[in-house]
Parts: C-alpha cells; structure tokens; sequence
C-alpha cells in the first residue's frame, strides 16, 4: 500500500511540474505565449585576423532584412542572436 500511495505522489508531483512549458506562458485567456528569451551579445573578439573563414555581413544588411521580412519576431530574435554570437561572420 505504502508503494502505491509513494507512485501516486510522484506521478502526481510529475504531471504538475510538466504543466508550463519551458519558454512559454499561459496569459489571462488561456492562451500561450512565448517569454522573450535573452539576445546574444555581439562577440568583438572575432575578427578578420582570427576567424575561420573571411566572409563577413554587414550587420545594417541583416537588419533591414530583417524589417523587411515577413517573419515572426521569434525568428527575428533568432537570427539576431545568431549573427552576434559569430559577429556577422559566415
């Protein structure tokens, strides 16, 4: 009986731990939205001198793309911290 009663309490325990999604947030109507996840700093330290390739974007390219992009913002957010991990590197 005791081992019934300890599987129900952590199947129990597991199931409202499982309840919030990682990244994401239930508003006042029920439905979900994404919390604003951190943008990578842009990383200065790499430079033509020490990169693995030669190849460069020019970081006003990526932006304006980006504006004129018809993409959610989780993507723009994505691509943003994308480029300033490597500095606009290729």
């Amino acid at each position: 009986m005791k081992n019934w009663i300890l599987f129900f309490l952590l199947f129990s325990s597991a199931l409202v731990s499982c309840k919030n999604k990682n990244g994401v947030e239930e508003t006042e109507n029920g439905q979900e939205e994404e919390k604003d996840k951190k943008i990578s700093s842009r990383d200065y330290s790499i430079t033509k001198l020490i990169a693995y390739n030669d190849l460069f974007i020019d970081s006003n390219t990526v932006a304006s793309f980006l504006d004129t992009a018809q993409i959610s913002n989780k993507i723009k957010r994505r691509i943003t911290s994308f480029y300033n991990a490597r500095n606009y590197q290729f």
